[in-house]
């Protein structure tokens, strides 16, 4: 359900686009304001895929609806078909030139209308698939760079240092800080006892108290046990 928003003062006009495009009912929701300030509003509490606006209106006029919504991060990518009763090139000119989708003279034409909303409608759906796309390749360039840092952080710590449980202890931290993770524990298995031995924790539960012990011994029961 795609919804679109009809911005206009004259209520003859509204009821005209609503008339014109009923059919399309089942696929495109219609929202209607009869002033900019209404339409603003409508559109910070809905999700709109297009607004179509009139340009002379009383008050604020359509060319300031568009700049309002252009410098806005949220709304900046809606498309914006511009309505006139003007033959005036310089007015298309200028509503193109500030990021309008398209300009349409009034009377409108029905099959022209229809066209205008359905290139503007994808137009909006191609953007909002590349702005996804760009955002999960985002999250995957963060978290390779990431998991880049901290192998190479932890290469250092293993490089540079000399006691085993210290090295432990600094690379549990260093995994917790960038994996963001709740806890992190290395262990290792006494192979005398049959008995693993928690080394170092960084996190949750990260000192080797009663806890630990007690994680130590469940442990060993089930390694004797299997």
């Amino acid at each position: 359900m795609k919804d679109i928003l009809f911005v206009d003062d004259d209520p003859k006009c509204l009821a005209s686009l609503k008339r014109i495009l009923r059919k399309y009912a089942a696929d495109w929701r219609f929202h209607i304001a009869q002033s900019v300030d209404e339409g603003i509003n409508l559109i910070e509490g809905k999700k709109i895929d297009l607004v179509i606006c009139d340009i002379l209106m009383p008050e604020k006029n359509g060319f300031e609806m568009l700049r309002t919504l252009r410098a806005d991060e949220k709304t900046k990518s809606i498309p914006v078909v511009m309505l006139t009763g003007m033959v005036d090139s310089k007015l298309k000119l200028k509503a193109l030139s500030m990021g309008a989708a398209d300009l349409l003279n009034k009377p409108i034409d029905k099959a022209e209308l229809v066209t205008r909303i359905s290139n503007g409608l994808k137009i909006k759906e191609y953007h909002d698939q590349i702005l996804d796309q760009n955002l999960s390749l985002e999250k995957r360039i963060q978290e390779r760079t990431r998991h880049a840092m901290m192998a190479a952080e932890i290469g250092s710590i293993l490089v540079h240092g000399t006691d085993t449980n210290e090295m432990a202890g600094k690379c549990c931290g260093t995994i917790v800080h960038y994996l963001d993770a709740a806890f992190a524990r290395i262990w290792i298995l006494d192979d005398q006892n049959n008995q693993l031995e928690l080394i170092a924790s960084n996190g949750m539960f990260n000192t080797f108290g009663e806890i630990g012990r007690a994680h130590v011994e469940l442990q060993s029961r089930q390694s004797i046990s299997y």
